[in-house]
């Protein structure tokens, strides 16, 4: 192959690695992660400029010199999507991690199920949705009796067992667009989107049976 030949390829090769990590950078982007559309942004940039140095390439009339310096442009040129990549995976692990804290501090660390903070936030979402959907909601308030009588005469670890145990009947009664919570102590809460007067009552019933149980 010629050093024109060669020179195309390597051009032809840096627009396509430029589109690739541009897609990647768009597959979890989000509208608050600016810094992956920018990078989106600069790879496609990037990889349109070396198509269109390609073309012309292959130009007779003004064919391209090529020098030492030429060939080390094309290098520094290729590393620049490479960079792009490792920029890129640094993105995701650091995203990973405040997506972890984010849930850490919307979780019950007890029970696993939202905390206040984490029922709020879900049950707003859920009641804008069903609300669009010109659905009824309905709210359960849980809240156990005479839960300070099982820590004094069992203990704390006896009394953190029953609220274990409380979360799974929740678990187990809840559909998947229901919002189960502890808002705190012994007080749970379930939303019931979509879910009618009756329908709730009728879930209401099942929960005081199955809670003794």
């Amino acid at each position: 192959m010629t050093a024109a030949g060669l020179y195309l390829a390597a051009r032809l090769l840096l627009g396509v690695l430029c589109a690739w990590v541009a897609g990647a950078a768009l597959r979890n982007w989000r509208r608050e992660r600016w810094a992956r559309g920018a990078l989106a942004a600069v790879m496609v940039a990037t990889a349109i400029f070396s198509t269109v140095d390609a073309a012309l390439s292959l130009d007779d009339a003004s064919p391209v010199v090529l020098t030492r310096l030429s060939w080390a442009w094309i290098a520094v040129d290729l590393a620049v999507p490479l960079l792009a990549l490792h920029v890129l995976r640094v993105m995701d692990e650091r995203d990973a991690a405040m997506d972890a804290l984010l849930e850490l501090a919307a979780t019950d660390p007890l029970t696993g199920l939202p905390n206040r903070r984490g029922f709020s936030a879900r049950a707003a979402a859920a009641l804008a949705q069903a609300g669009r959907a010109g659905l009824p909601s309905a709210v359960l308030a849980l809240d156990l009796d005479r839960f300070k009588r099982i820590n004094d005469a069992h203990g704390h670890p006896a009394g953190d067992a029953v609220l274990v145990a409380l979360a799974e009947v929740l678990r187990a009664a809840v559909r998947a667009q229901d919002v189960p919570g502890r808002l705190g102590g012994e007080e749970f809460a379930l939303l019931l989107p979509g879910t009618a007067e009756a329908k709730a009552g009728a879930i209401a019933a099942r929960l005081l049976a199955a809670v003794p149980a």
